[in-house]
């Protein structure tokens, strides 16, 4: 939830970033999720400055949701964040909630 720096610990956090959403999974396994929720990470990008950011992480974000609801096929999903910063896609995806 910070700006990344150019530290060993905030690029060794990017590579598992990247290796997550190449193929994967967390690095960290999540636990089972209730029958019919789907969890997914969609691609984003660390620098959340005010314009430019934001920008590109909103058409990140629905580019990767648009192929993962359409891979899952999803009619009216119901879309779930717990994170601010992960909110600027929600009402543009075609979804019931």
């Amino acid at each position: 939830m910070r700006t990344p720096r150019f530290r060993a610990r905030d690029l060794r956090r990017g590579l598992e970033k990247v290796s997550s959403w190449v193929g994967g999974g967390p690095s960290v396994p999540w636990r089972a999720a209730p029958p019919r929720m789907k969890r997914f990470s969609p691609v984003m990008q660390p620098w959340f400055g005010p314009d430019l950011g934001r920008r590109l992480n909103k058409e990140l974000m629905l580019r990767s949701l648009r192929r993962k609801i359409a891979e899952l096929g999803l009619v009216e999903p119901i879309l779930v964040t717990t994170l601010p910063i992960a909110a600027p896609p929600v009402g543009q995806l075609g979804e019931a909630r």
